[in-house]
């Protein structure tokens, strides 16, 4: 019996010594949170960058394709009353 209680003292010993350590080494494998945000912000103006550039060609190619191409092309508009156009 004396040597099973031996083997949970070192048991508790190596457990505590355990707990002691392991936030020390939390510590030292810290992630810089300024370098991530830093690759977000570079994502995020990358990504602004695509979605403007896709609808400035959109309004350019719209600009071509539904242009009047002589005075007589543009229309007039329906008259509306004062409640169509709140509406």
């Amino acid at each position: 019996m004396k040597g099973l209680k031996e083997v949970e003292s070192w048991e508790k010993v190596l457990l505590g010594a355990g707990t002691l350590w392991t936030p020390g080494m939390a510590v030292a494998a810290e992630i810089d949170s300024a370098a991530g945000w830093d690759h977000l912000w570079l994502e995020v103006l990358i990504d602004i960058s695509v979605i403007g550039a896709v609808f400035s060609l959109a309004a350019i190619w719209m600009l071509f394709r539904y242009r009047a191409r002589s005075p007589n092309d543009v229309g007039r508009g329906p008259k509306l009353s004062s409640t169509q156009a709140v509406a």
